[in-house]
């Protein structure tokens, strides 16, 4: 079973946030989704961030999609 281990580089604590340009088209995904079923656009947000990232997804910008803000 996998799991994840914090490490220096990839860890919750690491801020982490979209980008102007990404936000702009988080709107545009969470639009193709009824307003009852916004969390069915977590796969796409989730390819977004880790495109963002260079390629790779850390847990801070799972968190930052995945987690309702504060």
């Amino acid at each position: 079973l996998a799991q994840h281990l914090d490490s220096p580089d990839n860890n919750p604590n690491l801020p982490w946030e979209l980008s102007d340009a990404n936000q702009a088209k988080v709107k545009e995904i969470l639009s193709h989704y009824p307003s009852n079923y916004k969390q069915s656009a977590v796969i796409p947000l989730l390819d977004l961030a880790q495109q963002q990232h260079g390629g790779w997804l850390p847990v801070s910008a799972m968190n930052v999609v995945c987690l309702p803000s504060a």
